[in-house]
C-alpha cells in the first residue's frame, strides 16, 4: 500500500462540513497532529476556509498543506490548497481532476487508490 502522507505532513481535509469533524477526529487519532478541515463547496472566503487558512499559514511557509484529500472528489480544488510539490487524493469514486497545466506547474502528484 503506497502510503499517502506521513504523520508530520500538514494534512487538510476537503469535503462536507457535517463529516469534517469525524474525519478529522479519526486523523488524529492516526498521530496526525497537523489535520485540518475545510468544506470544499463554500464560494471565495466562508468561514471554514478562512479558519484553515488562517491555521494552515500560523505554521509557516507557503500556508498551504503537504496533502490534501478531497472527499466529494475535487481534486481541481485540492489542487488549489496543496503547496507545490505537493500531494492530492480523492476518496470519491468520480474525481473533477485538475487541468494538466496545474498539476505540471504545481508540481502536484496525484493519488490514485489506497491499493497501489
Amino acid at each position: 500500500m503506497k502510503e499517502f502522507a506521513h504523520v508530520e505532513d500538514v494534512l487538510l481535509v476537503l469535503g462536507p462540513a457535517e463529516e469534517l469533524p469525524g474525519l478529522l477526529a479519526g486523523l488524529v487519532a492516526a498521530g496526525f497532529t497537523s489535520a485540518y478541515g475545510a468544506d470544499e463547496l463554500l464560494d471565495g472566503e466562508g468561514p471554514t476556509l478562512a479558519a484553515a487558512r488562517a491555521a494552515l499559514e500560523a505554521r509557516g511557509g507557503s500556508g498551504r498543506a503537504d496533502v490534501v484529500v478531497s472527499v466529494r472528489g475535487r481534486l481541481d480544488l485540492a489542487a488549489r490548497w496543496v503547496r507545490r510539490g505537493g500531494r492530492v487524493a480523492s476518496l470519491a469514486a468520480e474525481t473533477v481532476m485538475p487541468s494538466l497545466d496545474t498539476l505540471v506547474a504545481r508540481e502536484v502528484t496525484v493519488i490514485g487508490g489506497w491499493d497501489e
